[in-house]
């Protein structure tokens, strides 16, 4: 196998992944009974441990890639958007927050679990080729 298609195949295999993360992560942790069973802390890890999974895919994928910045924005991309997040979390722990703001942390939390960061960084890429 070339390596442009070694590339290929680990960037549709690593979407495949990401895909499944974020299927999965909708379909069993984002229903009523799981908000009203489980504790907040473990709610809280899940959250953190998808964030880290799908992370990691990228960054597997995205360190085959021969542009250095690639994987530098990836990086980038996801330690900005999880402090944004973790701060976030701590207000709410601490002060509380009202719906706008906790809105802003889903929404954050949600760009970083579902593959359009992923496909975005791609066809940036594909652009600058």
């Amino acid at each position: 196998m070339s390596r442009q298609e070694n590339k290929r195949v680990s960037y549709y295999g690593g979407l495949l992944v990401i895909l499944i993360v974020y299927t999965l992560y909708n379909l069993a942790f984002r229903q009523v009974w799981f908000y009203e069973t489980v504790p907040w802390f473990l709610r809280h890890a899940v959250k953190f441990a998808v964030i880290l999974l799908v992370y990691f895919v990228g960054r597997w994928v995205f360190r085959r890639y021969p542009v250095a910045w690639l994987l530098s924005v990836w990086n980038l991309l996801y330690a900005v958007c999880t402090v944004i997040v973790l701060l976030l979390g701590v207000y709410d722990g601490v002060i509380g927050m009202g719906p706008s703001i906790r809105f802003l942390g889903d929404a954050v939390y949600e760009f970083l679990i579902s593959p359009v960061a992923f496909v975005a960084l791609k066809l940036v890429e594909r652009r600058m080729r």
